[in-house]
């Protein structure tokens, strides 16, 4: 039977005060074994998710109403193509900052007042009318070759 290798533990000196060392040696043991990516992350609220999804909704709105495309709207907002995808969808991952920082980018308001009245009515409510807003725009925004605009009249 082949033999498990064991990790050594690092040297800590033990005469420091507080006498933590037997913490400090399982904290480190433990982030080396298990990063924090792997560790199970708490689900969100339907609420919770269903906001992000609108917010992300909006987003993806607002991008294609002021003829943005998803790379020029990822390379303002310093994030990757593959970040953005996942902020359109609503994926609780993405930094609440990026979120927020889009929806300035795009005009977006958030926190009206009546819009927090009744969470639960006002974003199934806001995400059907979101949803069929973007119906009714262009399923595509392609790059532009010029955009000037001629001035000779």
């Amino acid at each position: 039977m082949p033999e498990i290798a064991h990790r050594k533990a690092p040297a800590v000196r033990t005469d420091a005060w507080p006498p933590l060392t037997d913490a400090i040696l399982s904290v480190s043991f433990l982030t080396d074994c298990f990063p924090l990516s792997t560790l199970p992350q708490h689900p969100l609220s339907p609420t919770a998710t269903e906001a992000l999804r609108l917010l992300g909704g909006l987003i993806e709105e607002g991008r294609v109403r002021k003829g943005w495309t998803r790379e020029s709207l990822a390379e303002r907002l310093g994030v990757g193509v593959v970040t953005l995808r996942r902020l359109v969808r609503g994926e609780p991952g993405v930094a609440a900052g990026t979120y927020f920082e889009a929806a300035a980018l795009l005009d977006i308001p958030l926190f009206e007042p009546e819009a927090l009245q009744d969470p639960r009515d006002r974003l199934a409510q806001g995400l059907r009318r979101q949803r069929e807003r973007l119906r009714l725009l262009p399923s595509r925004v392609r790059r532009r070759g010029d955009d000037t605009l001629p001035d000779d009249f």
